[in-house]
Parts: C-alpha cells; sequence; structure tokens
C-alpha cells in the first residue's frame, strides 16, 4: 500500500499578511481573474458600463487621486469619477501580478499589481503620465457571480510619474 502526502502551503504574501490560502474552486479564482481584466478593458475602451461585471452598485472605492475626496462611494459615482478621468486621453492599463485568496470562512479577497499609462492628445502628444501601484479588492456573491464590493488602490512610493495635465482633474 502507497501513501500519497499532498502538502498544502501556508505562506505569508507580505510580512504582514494572513497566511496564503488558495481558492477551492479554480471556477471562483478564474471569475475573478476575468472580471479584474474587464475592469482594464472597460477603462481602455471607455465602456465604463463594463463596470457592472466588475463591481456591486454599492461598491466602495478608495482612489488617492484627489485627496480628501479619494473616497467614492457606489457604482454611479465611480464611473463619473473615471469618465471625468479618462476623457480626451487614450490609456493602457496593464494589470500584472495577481494573487486570489480565500480563507476559511470569509469571502475571496485579490491583490492586483497595476500599471496604466496615459498618453497625452493635442499639445500634449508625446507626453504621458504613468501610474504604478496595487489594487485591494474584497470580493462578494452578488447576483450569480463574483463583483467587487470594495478596492482600494495604494500608489507605490513616486508610483506617479510624469505630466499630471494630461488628466485634467488632477491639476
Amino acid at each position: 500500500m502507497r501513501l500519497l502526502f499532498i502538502i498544502i502551503p501556508t505562506f505569508s504574501l507580505l510580512s504582514t499578511a494572513l497566511p496564503f490560502f488558495p481558492c477551492a474552486s479554480a471556477t471562483d479564482e478564474l471569475q475573478i481573474r476575468n472580471k479584474l481584466a474587464i475592469y482594464s478593458v472597460a477603462l481602455d475602451t471607455k465602456n465604463l458600463d463594463l463596470l457592472d461585471e466588475v463591481f456591486t452598485a454599492d461598491a466602495a472605492v478608495t482612489y488617492p487621486l484627489d485627496p480628501p475626496n479619494d473616497k467614492i462611494n457606489g457604482l454611479p459615482a465611480l464611473k463619473q469619477v473615471l469618465e471625468d478621468q479618462l476623457r480626451g486621453v487614450v490609456t493602457q492599463q496593464a494589470l500584472s501580478t495577481l494573487v486570489v485568496e480565500c480563507g476559511p470562512h470569509r469571502a475571496p479577497n485579490s491583490t492586483t499589481y497595476l500599471s496604466a499609462t496615459y498618453l497625452g492628445q493635442g499639445d500634449l502628444v508625446g507626453q504621458t503620465i504613468q501610474f504604478y501601484g496595487v489594487f485591494e479588492d474584497e470580493w462578494t456573491h452578488a447576483e450569480g457571480q463574483w463583483k467587487s464590493k470594495t478596492r482600494t488602490l495604494t500608489f507605490l512610493e513616486n508610483g506617479v510619474v510624469g505630466n499630471t495635465s494630461i488628466i485634467p482633474t488632477l491639476t
């Protein structure tokens, strides 16, 4: 008789993180990963109605672009903020390192690294502004699918680089 041992690693992603717990369902994890990709497509195509697939209607989002107005409550308010920021610019939202965790007795959360480039238009052609940061999302099962109920964007130190006048709401 052979014995098979399966070792499930538990480790910390960051020095302050709790032990890592992978999702039991690959389907759940894949749906969350796809929702994160839809976010990038929504912003780059300016089709913000796609965000209905990503966020709950009452989502609480923190984007540190306009303190102290960095807390956005609800999907309609988020769409308006993004519409204002994206008006007249071409963007490329690139999400890279991504971890989805599911702990015992709690809904999934995800950590996603972001590199976003905004390209200047008109008199600003050839100029850019880049954002480097990390999204932290908490997910809930709503309407038969996973949706983000909270998102916090934290910029890396010196994580906003370039000409801020490309985005009129930043100046």
